[in-house]
């Protein structure tokens, strides 16, 4: 009878260590790779964000300041037909005072493409309380990213 208990208490040791060990258990290893599944998701989407979104959450913010950061050094700006090639320091304080007098309510994007030279092209409607903006947006790869290069708004 003791040896039936000696043996039980052996084996008893015997899973505790396995469990403590863990790693070569298949339900430990099922939930490690899980775990880094979804840590591997939550990076790679939190990167996933492209130029067009950003863009997308400046014009929502109507922010001059954070859409001049997805601008080529150089960027094409009109409003109504009216602008020039401008750098990021000249067009900010332009598009500041067109969202301040045209505040958001509301920036969608109606259709996004790409021409056959690799340039992306998005067309938005940027909504007031008082009128609607097309806005045209040509973006270019500049040094493996895409920056807005041309930005054109016009009074629907």
């Amino acid at each position: 009878m003791m040896k039936n208990l000696l043996h039980g208490s052996h084996e008893a040791v015997r899973a505790i260590k396995a469990n403590a060990i863990g790693y070569k258990s298949p339900v430990f290893q099922i939930r490690f790779c899980l775990s880094v599944f979804v840590i591997l998701f939550f990076t790679l989407s939190s990167h996933a964000q492209t130029t067009t979104d950003y863009v997308d959450q400046a014009f929502n913010a109507g922010s001059a300041k954070e859409l001049i950061k997805y601008f080529n050094h150089v960027t094409e700006v009109k409003i109504n037909d009216v602008g020039a090639n401008y750098s990021r320091a000249q067009a900010e304080p332009m598009l500041r005072d067109f969202f301040k007098q045209n505040p958001p309510t509301s920036f969608e994007y109606i259709h996004k493409g790409t021409s056959p030279e690799g340039l992306k092209y998005n067309i938005g409607i940027y909504t007031t309380r008082a009128k609607s903006y097309r806005v045209v947006l040509l973006l270019k790869k500049v040094n493996g990213e895409y920056v807005v290069d041309t930005v054109n708004f016009n009074e629907d």
